[in-house]
């Protein structure tokens, strides 16, 4: 069996590109041109099936995959280093209910990935090769990162892509360990968004200077976890 998959396309100033598989929210790859990113795909969506099979999910499994480029979005603002802003006409389209406990599946799955690689960490490891950044902001780009702050970053920008179209999301308690903090804005954000409205199915605003959709906040949840 072959799978033709569409791709939706985020090409930045300096020539980086982002490509998205458009039926399979949380695949993608950036790359430093287009030909190297959409040339990338057939093997990272083949990954992603095999990912999503390991954890039960009922998808088919192609002995080949093709891709086809179905949208190609251009910006001058530079992409390198996972900056996205897309708002492809795939976002557009309402989600079902359905859609939404499916994506939610993925994102436990996509949790459950992360904390499996990180739980069995001495304390220490998290801040290992630059302990002086404890508290501090890294350097543009990642420059200086440890796990810590990636871990913090990951739970920061989770609540952050849910509030663009929450707006007055309660404060959630302090925490100095990323593991729980990642644990709260779950939290918060699985009380959010299990039972949308209706209208949220729909819904469209424009925020931080883009245009966000119930499915564009899902999509880029996934991706931002396995970025």
């Amino acid at each position: 069996m072959t799978m033709r998959e569409p791709l939706c396309l985020e090409i930045g100033g300096d020539g980086w590109c982002t490509a998205w598989a458009a039926q399979w929210p949380g695949a993608h790859i950036s790359r430093p041109a287009e030909a190297a990113a959409v040339g990338a795909m057939p093997r990272e969506i083949a990954a992603y099936i095999s990912w999503l099979r390991h954890f039960g999910e009922e998808v088919p499994q192609p002995r080949r995959i093709g891709v086809e480029v179905t949208e190609r979005l251009v910006y001058r603002a530079r992409l390198h280093h996972g900056r996205t802003r897309a708002f492809f006409a795939i976002d557009r389209s309402a989600l079902t209910l359905r859609e939404v406990r499916q994506h939610l599946r993925w994102l436990e799955h996509s949790r459950r990935t992360l904390f499996a690689l990180v739980e069995g960490l001495p304390p220490e490891a998290l801040l290992w090769g630059t302990p002086q950044l404890r508290g501090r902001r890294p350097g543009k780009g990642g420059g200086g990162w440890t796990i810590w702050h990636y871990l913090r970053h990951i739970a920061g920008v989770e609540k952050w892509y849910v509030s663009q179209l929450w707006e007055g999301l309660p404060r959630l308690p302090r925490s100095d360990s990323p593991l729980q903090r990642l644990a709260l804005t779950r939290s918060q954000v699985l009380e959010v968004l299990r039972h949308p409205r209706r209208e949220d199915l729909a819904r469209s605003t424009r925020s931080s200077g883009e245009m966000w959709t119930l499915r564009k906040v899902l999509r880029r949840l996934l991706y931002h976890e396995r970025y």
